[in-house]
């Protein structure tokens, strides 16, 4: 079961405002060492005692004040079990309230009654250097949770059937490592659904882990940073790994995602190199500009970034196929995506066209939070289980040219302005062999219409979805589709705009456009003189009567598309020579001398400065 769409909009609106969170950027260098010495004092064997001890710590997302554990630890030492504890009623199964601490399951397991609000393993506030190995923890709540933890090591266990397999909190400024652990088949009809949460946690480590069968996020970090993600196996999960809110800086590397992949949601600065989705390329790009990526396979996060345009990808089940963040004048052209939560996912996005698509069997096919200047065509948006086409908090977003076919809605905006489904300007297209210009909609599966001059476009809009121009056919029916550009003068002359002359002699004018307009017209002091109709350029030669000042001026015009290029001149004819003014400047050296004993010399130099005019 997958989260529905609204999660991530109700965010997305909360912290819309903020943008990304987080300081200047630092490298993440840290070894990835596996640490397993820890104090042992003492060996103690367990087999079950019931302990029932009031606790007055004081804490967020944590077990009430009064602690109902099965068995508590409260002394340093080395602890071991010599049997399964199947079926433990308590809501803690062991608590961990004391330092130096060695837990060695001796691959027993530790299996909660599946009771709401229950912890398998609860490590009370600030305690440092606990190891647990070796054990086997199911039908929790959680499995593990840390609180405030320091210097702890979890390995070679298994936790499965638990809501959260381990959850820490505010585990910083300390060495913390996960490695060598299975949490799989996690409970997704318990309150939370995920593998591993690190929720404020820094320098933590998760390492050789196989993560599976999550109804949520196989590894979620929250404000978590300077920690390593490294050689796990995830697969099966709602999303592989979640980045969220400030969790900078950290390295996610050498990962396997198995029909499941990442996100990343208000985080940056981190390094994230050679993983792989579904065997194919995690293509991860942050802070590049410039680029051109073809032919990839896998997955495509792209943040903070500029001026790329990617060729043919495809992705199938890895959580979102293509991630565009905080991204400026990207073009996608035939990304392919499919059975992906988002096909492509669009956030504080401006000039992004998405051509020549296919988004099949996604939650979402095509999802825009915050975007602008979008373009969306010639896609085929078909079978997507929520909506082919959502967008939040947007504008200028254009959708034509599209098939829509078997989605649950088509499209939905919500808090948006000045989206259309159709062209916002004409197209050219080729249609049973005959071309023509004209504003296109898209082809909608369940509209039937009747298209009466054998345009391609049906002779009433589709009320639905707004559409003006909606297709009688598929995409594919309509050949050479290409945007009617704005129109521009490529060339006029004369190429000064003032011209004067002296004579009563005639001036050719001419311009030339990128291509055809409707209408070219001449005029002289406001006046029309002639015009010329479909036509790129023309030119005009103008005999003046009278010596005087003519405004001579050209328009070019699109009447569909509203397109009007303008130049004018001022040409100035007058009978005689403008003499222009001219400045003599006279210096007069006027020269006193003094000529005396060497104290007494003075020298004067007076300048006098006559102007004349």
């Amino acid at each position: 079961m997958r989260r529905l769409p609204v999660f991530i909009a109700l965010l997305a609106m909360v912290s819309l405002a903020t943008g990304f969170i987080g300081g200047a950027h630092k490298s993440t260098s840290m070894s990835v060492v596996l640490h397993m010495d820890s104090v042992k004092p003492s060996t103690v064997s367990v087999q079950g005692v019931s302990h029932e001890v009031p606790v007055t710590h004081s804490l967020l997302t944590a077990p009430p004040k009064s602690y109902d554990a099965y068995w508590i630890i409260s002394s340093p030492g080395t602890y071991t079990l010599s049997s399964d504890l199947i079926g433990i009623t308590n809501e803690i199964g062991i608590l961990i309230d004391a330092d130096d601490v060695y837990l060695d399951g001796r691959g027993y397991s530790l299996v909660g009654a599946g009771s709401s609000f229950t912890y398998g393993i609860y490590i009370c506030e600030g305690r440092k250097n606990i190891t647990i190995v070796n054990i086997n923890i199911g039908n929790w709540t959680y499995g593990i949770y840390l609180n405030r933890t320091l210097d702890a090591i979890i390995s070679y266990s298994n936790i499965s059937d638990c809501a959260t397999g381990i959850h820490m909190y505010r585990c910083n400024l300390s060495n913390l490592y996960i490695s060598a652990n299975m949490i799989h088949r996690v409970n997704i009809e318990h309150i939370d659904y995920y593998g591993i949460a690190l929720m404020a946690s820094d320098n933590v480590q998760i390492l050789d882990s196989n993560i599976s069968e999550c109804g949520c996020d196989g590894i979620i970090m929250e404000n978590t940073t300077n920690s390593v993600i490294a050689d796990n196996l995830i697969e099966d999960c709602e999303y592989g790994l979640l980045l969220s809110y400030s969790s900078n800086q950290n390295l996610v590397n050498n990962n396997r995602f198995i029909n499941c992949g990442m996100m990343v949601w208000y985080s940056k600065h981190n390094n994230v190199v050679d993983n792989t989705v579904n065997d194919g390329e995690l293509v991860y790009i942050e802070n590049k500009r410039n680029i051109e990526i073809w032919g990839k396979r896998g997955q495509m996060i792209i943040i903070d970034s500029a001026n790329i345009e990617v060729w043919n990808f495809y992705s199938r089940n890895a959580s979102i196929g293509i991630q565009l963040v905080n991204v400026s004048n990207i073009r996608i052209n035939g990304a392919n995506n499919h059975d992906d939560i988002y096909g492509v996912f669009l956030h504080n996005a401006t000039n992004i066209e998405l051509r020549a698509g296919h988004q099949e069997s996604c939650m979402i096919g095509i999802y825009a939070l915050n975007a602008t200047n979008v373009t969306i065509w010639m896609q085929i948006i078909e079978y997507n289980y929520d909506y082919g086409v959502y967008i939040v908090w947007s504008k200028q977003i254009y959708i034509f040219a599209n098939d829509f076919i078997g989605n649950s809605y088509h499209f939905e905006a919500s808090n948006s302005e000045e989206f259309q489904c159709y062209s916002p300007r004409t197209v050219y297209y080729e249609y049973n062999g005959t071309p023509h210009i004209n504003f296109i909609g898209n082809y909608w599966a369940e509209y039937s219409c009747i298209d009466s001059d054998g345009d391609g476009i049906c002779d009433e809009g589709y009320s639905a979805f707004l559409d003006l121009y909606p297709l009688v056919s598929r995409q594919w029916d309509y050949y050479s589709l290409e945007i009617i550009k704005p129109l521009k003068a490529v060339f006029f002359a004369p190429s000064n705009t003032t011209i004067v002359d002296t004579e009563l002699v005639e001036r050719e004018f001419s311009i030339k456009l990128n291509r055809m307009a409707d209408k070219i017209q001449w005029y002289i002091n406001g006046t029309i003189e002639f015009e010329e109709v479909n036509a790129s350029g023309s030119s005009a030669t103008f005999s003046p009567s009278y010596y005087g000042v003519y405004n001579i001026c050209v328009a070019a015009i699109d009447e569909m598309n509203g397109d009007v290029v303008r130049v004018c001149w001022v040409w100035k004819i007058s009978s005689t020579v403008v003499e222009e003014e001219e400045i003599t400047i006279t210096f007069t050296w006027f020269g006193i001398f003094s000529l005396g004993s060497i104290i007494a010399d003075i020298i004067a130099i007076i300048l006098c400065f006559r102007f004349e005019f």
